[in-house]
């Protein structure tokens, strides 16, 4: 069993380029055999040939079982909590915005357009992108400073379920 995480670390050394997903493939497989190996009872994983392997090792399936649920935590934390603040202060953000805010958003909401041409240089669009409500969806202007920018979907729902905000 050391064998496989051995060869699992000697794939990470080298800088191996793990395929998309492999990472969460790979933590809930530790933490399915280590659950499997921990809580089992003792009469099943004898009769597996699987008993010894655990009283021996007893130590080291609480670990791995520790480490990956841990793993799983703090995957699920830097994967989704992130954008679900983002989303929470964008829509308390929607609930105030400016008349010039106002009037670039009404053109996407009125509109139903999903992507609107502003100036690169234009402060209020420029803020509207700051606080994640619209993101430039090119890098290739038109006409040397004119941009095309698409609204977060987030942001498209919010707007079209209430808006009153932009009256």
């Amino acid at each position: 069993m050391l064998e496989i995480f051995k060869e699992i670390i000697k794939v990470i050394n080298k800088d191996v380029k793990l395929p998309r997903g492999s990472f969460l493939f790979i933590v809930l497989t530790v933490v399915l055999i280590s659950s499997f190996m921990l809580f089992m009872p003792y009469n099943l994983l004898n009769c597996l040939g699987l008993g010894e392997l655990r009283t021996k090792r007893l130590a080291l399936w609480g670990l791995f079982f520790v480490g990956s649920v841990s793993s799983l935590i703090a995957y699920a934390f830097i994967r989704f909590i992130p954008g679900k603040i983002t989303i929470m202060y964008g829509k308390r953000y929607l609930n105030n915005l400016t008349d010039e805010e106002k009037s670039i958003l009404k053109m996407y909401i009125y509109w139903g357009k999903k992507t609107q041409t502003f100036s690169m240089s234009d402060g209020v669009v420029n803020g509207l992108e700051l606080k994640n409500i619209i993101y430039r969806a090119s890098s290739l202007s038109e006409c040397y400073s004119y941009f095309p920018y698409n609204i977060q979907p987030w942001a498209w729902e919010y707007l079209n379920k209430h808006k009153y905000l932009l009256d």
